[in-house]
């Protein structure tokens, strides 16, 4: 049947992937998504099934959209996230929680944002994370971005500490970009452990269908 399924798609797998699966199952071509969640994400990914409702994915993919985000300091990997290699390693980070709570608030609102090197932008043509794993140099332009909202959900100290942050923001925000630029702003490097969307606009994760029923 046509319509939208919201799913909640499993770490490890692409975007693709899923709606491959979907596409399969109920026996249609027009299957699309309204936004790529990253291989090492989980979380709510709006599917559309049916012409009539791929045609409203635009639509659906502008609409903010919520995470939560788990980020360790003073480690940063080539992809900005776990499935990286680690590209630097400090000795010692004297982040703490107040420290995060401060340099959030002037992460809020309008700005531009450089998209990571291994992303799905593309570069005269080619997705940029292609060429960054041929070891490639990317140029990439900023993009204009919205955060709504940032809040700390939890915070542990430790040689690196931890921290567990939710995140509201607009179309075309990267998450592993976020987490780069707060670290840098905190003095030290960064990488997304987690990566969980919880929410497109209306669309929760409470009532997204588990990969394994679709």
């Amino acid at each position: 049947m046509p319509g939208f399924v919201v799913a909640d798609k499993p770490v490890g797998l692409s975007s693709f992937k899923v709606v491959s699966r979907l596409r399969r199952s109920r026996n249609v071509k027009k299957v699309g998504h309204s936004g790529t969640l990253d291989p090492f994400a989980s979380g709510v990914l709006v599917i559309g099934v049916g012409k009539e409702y791929t045609r409203q994915l635009d639509t659906i993919q502008a609409l903010p959209k919520t995470y939560v985000a788990t980020l360790t300091f003073g480690i940063e990997t080539d992809t900005l996230d776990s499935f990286g290699e680690i590209t630097k390693q400090e000795d010692e980070v004297s982040v703490t929680e107040l420290d995060v709570t401060h340099a959030l608030r002037r992460f809020l609102g309008e700005q531009e944002q450089m998209p990571p090197a291994f992303s799905a932008k593309k570069v005269d043509g080619k997705r940029a994370y292609e060429l960054a794993r041929k070891g490639k140099e990317v140029e990439l332009k900023p993009s204009l971005v919205t955060v709504y909202a940032l809040e700390v959900l939890w915070f542990k100290k430790g040689t690196y500490p931890t921290c567990c942050i939710e995140i509201k923001c607009s179309k075309g925000t990267y998450v592993r970009s976020l987490v780069r630029d707060i670290a840098k702003e905190l003095g030290t490097v960064a990488y997304t452990k987690d990566l969980i969307r919880t929410a497109v606009g209306p669309y929760r994760l409470e009532d997204a269908t588990p990969f394994s029923e679709l």
